[in-house]
């Protein structure tokens, strides 16, 4: 992956809800690449929408998601104070670069100075996340890698470029992240009836704590607890035999 500063996007209404975001287009395509951050903070942002047009980025971010990049405070953040929330967000492109799959790392069977290749990567097997890589260069004019010979190298180390993550973001975790959205929000943001019960809902923590709350890092609340579940649940572990 590489990555690139496209600069700062100002808000254009801090009343509004969502609040709207722009910044001069200097000549982005795709609309997927922009990533959006609290300034001064790799705190990355999720906009509702983005859109490209007429020379100009707007961003769309929903006025809970625009809360400045700071500790809650015990009784949590007023929801209708304009001076809490971010006047202007970091803009960043993150794309895919071909020319970068892996750097092998080698030790020189002729001499004792450590070097390195470039190598060009493929997947063996999706399930077992087993990948195979070859020393090869990568040719600008024609976008493709080119094969070459390991020379006078031992492999000892891999770095690989690669794109990790959950894409698409499945109903699941979307779900969680609103559940503990609304454990941490002191005040409901919606006067309708089936919102507000959600929110109480998810806002609620019983008399009797469980020892699986007590030991809860998100919270004692219902949102919490069903939030830290399902991030429980996409933890990576490693198999091993003895």
């Amino acid at each position: 992956m590489a990555m690139e500063e496209v600069g700062v996007a100002a808000v254009v209404d801090a009343s509004a809800d969502p609040l709207v975001y722009v910044i001069a287009d200097p000549g982005i395509t795709d609309e997927a690449e922009l990533h959006i951050y609290h300034p001064d903070t790799e705190a990355e942002v999720s906009p509702s929408d983005i859109t490209i047009a007429a020379g100009t980025i707007t961003i769309t971010v929903p006025r809970c998601r625009a809360v400045r990049s700071e500790d809650n405070p015990a009784g949590g953040w007023d929801y209708n104070d304009d001076a809490l929330f971010e006047e202007e967000f970091n803009v960043v492109r993150i794309y895919t670069d071909d020319s970068e799959h892996a750097t092998i790392h080698c030790v020189p069977q002729c001499s004792c100075n450590a070097l390195t290749k470039s190598g060009c990567t493929y997947i063996r097997n999706h399930r077992l996340g087993t990948v195979v890589v070859r020393p090869a260069e990568y040719d600008e004019e024609t976008s493709q890698w080119i094969a070459r010979d390991w020379g006078c190298c031992y492999p000892e180390s891999v770095t690989l470029n690669y794109l990790a993550g959950m894409s698409p973001t499945t109903n699941q975790a979307i779900d969680a992240v609103i559940r503990l959205a609304h454990a941490k929000a002191p005040t409901s943001w919606c006067s309708c009836s089936y919102v507000d019960q959600i929110w109480k809902r998810d806002r609620e923590t019983p008399d009797v704590l469980t020892v699986e709350r007590l030991n809860n890092p998100f919270g004692y609340s219902n949102g919490a607890l069903v939030a830290f579940a399902f991030a429980n649940s996409m933890r990576q572990i490693r198999g091993a035999t003895l």
